[in-house]
């Protein structure tokens, strides 16, 4: 499994778990660390992914701070008209994760495409 698929699954799994998580409303030490990683990684990486960076440390940084302003940005929607809940910000969050790693599926299958073209 190449780099870019296996943050692809990284992403889709840690999204599955908190989402399982927070639907079964299991009390685990597991689901703090889960949602922890989810909000703090998962978001931001599924679209600093795009931008194909070298080296691991410009790519966790910013996707840490992507990560936070988007956890930022969904929150403050959310409260200023209204709308607040957290099962609708997490799977605001979990949606944008997704589109993200289905980004990344997309931007590898084009890859391989124009590759074999050549």
């Amino acid at each position: 499994m190449s780099r870019s698929w296996g943050w692809i699954a990284v992403l889709t799994v840690s999204s599955l778990v908190v989402a399982m998580g927070f639907a079964g409303d299991l009390d685990s030490v597991v689901r703090p660390l889960a949602v922890f990683w989810f909000f703090l990684v998962c978001p931001g990486m599924a679209f600093v992914r795009l931008l194909n960076l070298t080296g691991w440390l410009p790519e966790l940084t910013l996707a840490v701070a992507l990560s936070l302003a988007l956890d930022t940005v969904v929150a403050e929607v959310m409260a200023v008209n209204g709308w607040w809940s957290l099962s609708a910000g997490l799977l605001a969050l979990i949606t944008l994760t997704l589109i993200g790693a289905a980004l990344q599926v997309g931007q590898i299958i084009w890859q391989q495409l124009h590759v074999s073209q050549t």
